[in-house]
Parts: structure tokens; C-alpha cells; sequence
């Protein structure tokens, strides 16, 4: 993702959007337009709110902070903390490949890989030993940030997110407006 090339690149990928929603991502470098990019296609607190305001079963979100050692001149070198990343943490698969592991990846695998059996035993990620992973609610947006250290905070980016749900509303809200008057036609 190139920050000269970025909003071609997301009218390709997404269709032309509201430029309130390109206006909430920086993207005057090309760091910004990538870490912008990721921001369109990782909306997860709109799936989290959802879930949550069902109060049926618990929601847990989490964001993955931990940068794994991919080696220079690798095909993943300079991705940093990104989506599939986790996948070596969560599995506990450090040994799959000779980087330079720490010591905290090294927990931080142990303890993703135990937080991730006990949600599919129970429901539940937390266990004896763990950090504490508070459930996401309405009310309270509780995100475990999985890095070195684990914290616990609310939703970062809100300011950004929050673009989305006015775009989202308003769209909606024009989208449904004929299809309701249509409908109340039909019942008349």
C-alpha cells in the first residue's frame, strides 16, 4: 500500500466510500496507508458491539501488539504485529521457525495458546496463571492488548471507528427510509 496510490487503491477495493471515511485515516506516508488500510479491513468493534448487544454469551476482543522476529529479506519482513501473525503465538508453534524468539514471545505464545484452549472448552479464555481478560460489553470496551507487556484498555482508534458507525448510521438510515415508506404503502 502506497500513500500516493491510496485512495485508488480503496475505491478498487471497497467502491468509492464517503470522504469522511478517508478523511478519519491518515495516509500521507506509506507507513500511514498501510496501518490506514488495515484500519478499513479490521472494524472488529462493530462485530464485537453486535455480538455483545445480544448479551447471549460473552464476547472477548483482543488486539495482537507483538511484533514476531521475522528476519530481514524475508517474505515477512516489516509486517509487524499484523492478522496472521498471532497464528505462531496462538498455536504455540514458536519452534516452526528458526527467528530469534524471546523470552516474552515465548509467554506470550503460552499464554495465547492456553487462553484460546479454554475458550473452546468453556466459553471462557481465562484460567489459573492467565492475565485476566475481562469480557467486552457495551458498556464497557474492554480490549486485551496481547504484547510485551499484556494490558488491558478500551478500543483504540475510537476516534476513527467512530467515523464509521455515523457513515454506517447515515447510510443506513437513507438506504431503509424508501423501503420502509414502500412497505407502509403496501399495508395501506
Amino acid at each position: 500500500m502506497k500513500a500516493a496510490t491510496f485512495d485508488s487503491d480503496i475505491d478498487h477495493s471497497f467502491g468509492q466510500l464517503p470522504p469522511a471515511l478517508i478523511a478519519a485515516y491518515p495516509h500521507a506516508t506509506d507507513e500511514e496507508a498501510r496501518q490506514a488500510r488495515l484500519g478499513f479491513e479490521r472494524n472488529l468493534r462493530a462485530w464485537a458491539r453486535l455480538q455483545a448487544g445480544t448479551r447471549q454469551k460473552p464476547v472477548y476482543y483482543y488486539s495482537f501488539r507483538q511484533k514476531p522476529p521475522f528476519p530481514a529479506g524475508s517474505l515477512y519482513a516489516g509486517w509487524g504485529a499484523s492478522h496472521f501473525a498471532e497464528l505462531w503465538y496462538v498455536f504455540d508453534h514458536l519452534n516452526q521457525e528458526p527467528w530469534r524468539w524471546t523470552k516474552a514471545d515465548r509467554r506470550m505464545a503460552e499464554e495465547m495458546s492456553s487462553y484460546w484452549v479454554n475458550f473452546a472448552k468453556s466459553g471462557n479464555p481465562n484460567g489459573p496463571s492467565l492475565p485476566g481478560w475481562p469480557a467486552f460489553t457495551t458498556a464497557d470496551s474492554n480490549v486485551l492488548y496481547i504484547g510485551d507487556p499484556t494490558t488491558i484498555g478500551g478500543v483504540a482508534n475510537i476516534n476513527s471507528l467512530s467515523v464509521f458507525d455515523t457513515v454506517y448510521s447515515d447510510l443506513r438510515g437513507s438506504r431503509l427510509a424508501p423501503v420502509v415508506s414502500v412497505a407502509r404503502r403496501r399495508l395501506e
